[in-house]
């Protein structure tokens, strides 16, 4: 499932070169789908010189993660620990952030998010470390008891319910995506030895409603449209939307009309209020777009709407091969396409290592770091996100909040 999921986010932007180069988004060719082969070779490079020493793991091959007997290890009562973790955040973020508001269709999703200000800093870590790492740490229990003599995956109502509570949680953001990606990372530990056909086919076919039903629900562009509609646009934005940018970017460098100031988005790391308060800007001013590393590629190539892109209301998605592209041409794309393969590679590794000591706690955080930062990278740019303060703090939260629990299960 790691795998498939890497390729996705590899392989849509490529993918909607092909349809932009056909004409969709005003394209043509300009043999834009070379340079993005060349990144794909670079990463493959970078991740098949440093995953050679990756560890194996063996269907049988266990140690115990809290280095007592097996015996002491109460998983029951692990899982309804987990249980009551996702309630209480679910809880917050529905009554103390009103996102009940946003699920009874009171409330906008932008308004939900603009309303938290400062705490929205703060809701950031539970909601992208926190939560998702809760439920990879249940999943792994399911993964425990299926390699341990059972002949197939045996899911309980603690799972259902836990699925429910995630999918809840990703509504009461109003994101389309937010409740798959969370749901993906229990997945990659379920199905880490084996993913079969069947299991692509029904999360994707999952995933889809989700996406049709948030479409509905949270973007008012898609209210009154059939669900032929509403594909079309699924369709648009998974491939051309995602191409976009690395084709547009590559227009502007091949006409050596690229003039970006990469530096600038690299300040990002600090977080924006510190720069703000730093340059005694808001974040209406008309340079705050040029600290972010989204913001600042769609300035670069929509700068008629430098109003609309810092007040939220617009933004495209550029890549991490746009970020090579634009920090160092030719020579970038290679560059980070070998970091992009490295740095998986090391996150395999620590996953595969995870498994085989059976640390789970690492498991988990690394698989969310993996969904969440990682991925994140991949598809939208922005290195500074790998090691963001707020990813830290959220992975190290991530892990302390699971140790405690299963600290508190051994008897």
């Amino acid at each position: 499932m790691i795998y498939l999921y890497l390729l996705a986010a590899l392989l849509l932007p490529f993918i909607g070169l092909f349809y932009i180069e056909g004409g969709a988004l005003g394209g043509y060719p300009n043999n834009s789908t070379y340079p993005y082969m060349l990144y794909l070779f670079s990463f493959f490079l970078g991740y098949r010189v440093f995953i050679k020493r990756a560890i194996k793991v063996k269907k049988g091959e266990f140690v115990n993660t809290m280095r007592v007997p097996a015996k002491n290890f109460n998983s029951v009562r692990l899982k309804k620990r987990i249980l009551f973790g996702l309630f209480v955040l679910l809880f917050i973020s529905l009554f103390a952030f009103n996102g009940i508001d946003v699920l009874m269709g009171s409330m906008s999703k932008g308004e939900f998010r603009s309303q938290m200000g400062y705490f929205g800093f703060i809701m950031a870590i539970p909601t992208k470390y926190i939560f998702p790492a809760l439920f990879t740490r249940l999943c792994c229990v399911y993964y425990v008891n299926k390699t341990q003599g059972l002949k197939r995956l045996k899911l309980d109502w603690f799972f259902y319910t836990c699925c429910l509570f995630v999918v809840i949680f990703g509504f009461t953001f109003g994101d389309k995506t937010m409740a798959i990606t969370m749901l993906l990372c229990g997945l990659i530990v379920l199905f880490w030895q084996r993913t079969r056909i069947s299991h692509v086919f029904f999360f994707g076919l999952f995933s889809l409603v989700i996406l049709i039903l948030t479409g509905y629900l949270f973007d008012d562009f898609l209210k009154g449209r059939s669900i032929e509609g509403v594909l079309d646009y699924i369709e648009v934005r998974a491939f051309a939307l995602s191409g976009e940018s690395s084709w547009k970017v590559w227009d502007l460098y091949i006409h050596d009309r690229v003039n970006f100031d990469y530096f600038s988005t690299l300040l990002g790391v600090l977080g924006s209020g510190l720069i703000y308060f730093l340059l005694g800007i808001s974040k209406y001013s008309v340079i705050a777009y040029k600290f972010n590393f989204g913001t600042a590629v769609t300035a670069l190539l929509y700068p008629g709407a430098i109003d609309l892109i810092n007040s939220g209301l617009w933004n495209i998605t550029p890549t991490a091969y746009v970020e090579g592209l634009l920090a160092g041409g030719i020579i970038g794309i290679i560059i980070f396409g070998i970091f992009g393969g490295i740095v998986f590679a090391h996150i395999y590794r620590k996953i595969s290592k995870g498994f085989y000591t059976k640390n789970y706690a690492k498991v988990s955080i690394f698989v969310v770091y993996f969904v969440n930062a990682y991925s994140a990278w991949l598809m939208s740019g922005g290195i500074t996100t790998l090691f963001h303060p707020v990813t830290i703090m959220g992975i190290l939260a991530a892990y302390y909040v699971i140790r405690m629990f299963e600290k508190i299960i051994i008897k």
